[in-house]
């Protein structure tokens, strides 16, 4: 697995989502994990008709808003940061010195799914 950017995961836009999982013990930190199937016309070749494999790990706070939803979603936008609700509910342990990655992203779904990561690290593995 390969680091990757909020900046490459911009290109996740139209990429079906396949899983999502939640692991709360990976290697001694939580983590998140994504498979996801990029279109041939995803406009960065790297992925392009590509399964993909993304692991947010060191995971320090995760909020996942999820739909019902038949048949596959795919993901709206990927952006840095997260939303005002999401920081303020780590207010209570930042006073209690708890420090926190730099790493913030926000996954829109198509569905209105979404998901925010606070974490230490993203990587990637090209599937296929």
């Amino acid at each position: 697995m390969q680091a990757t950017t909020l900046q490459e995961m911009g290109w996740l836009h139209d990429c079906v989502v396949s899983s999502v999982v939640y692991e709360p013990i990976d290697q001694d930190t939580p983590s998140l994990s994504l498979h996801v199937e990029c279109p041939g016309d995803l406009g960065y070749p790297p992925w392009e008709g590509k399964k993909l494999h993304i692991v947010a790990s060191g995971l320090a706070m995760l909020k996942l808003v999820g739909w019902g939803v038949c048949g596959p979603d795919s993901i709206n936008s990927v952006r840095a940061g997260v939303s005002a609700e999401a920081r303020e509910s780590t207010t209570e342990a930042r006073r209690h010195a708890t420090s926190f990655p730099s790493v913030e992203f926000t996954v829109a779904l198509n569905s209105g799914a979404y998901i925010e990561c606070i974490c230490e690290h993203v990587r990637c593995e090209v599937k296929s």
